[in-house]
């Protein structure tokens, strides 16, 4: 993916995370030289690939994900259906939530 915007720590890619039962991916602001907040963590991948499999979870529900990093699951959880979300972080990270957030406009 080519890089977006120059953030603290490199360049930030869209990473595309293509899921069964979405006619487009999401995109995910990432930086890993970023440090924590700037990757997709495992944990992360496991859930949203449960909302793919099962979309009951979050569909109509208000969603909150604390330490949201990358905000893969939100960004997931309102593809998906999500009635709301709220992804929040350290003030510091929260570049990237919104880059995530604004990257998937489109799904909401």
């Amino acid at each position: 993916a080519e890089p977006f915007e120059k953030g603290p720590g490199g360049a930030w890619q869209a990473r595309p995370l293509y899921l069964k039962g979405l006619a487009e991916p999401l995109l995910i602001a990432e930086c890993p030289d970023h440090g924590i907040p700037g990757k997709v963590w495992d944990g992360g991948l496991v859930l949203v690939e449960a909302f793919s499999a099962n979309p009951s979870l979050v569909r109509g529900k208000r969603v909150l994900e604390l330490g949201a990093g990358t905000a893969l699951v939100g960004a997931a959880a309102m593809a998906f259906g999500a009635s709301e979300v709220l992804a929040t972080d350290l003030e510091e990270h929260l570049p990237v939530i919104h880059g995530t957030m604004e990257l998937n406009s489109h799904v909401a």
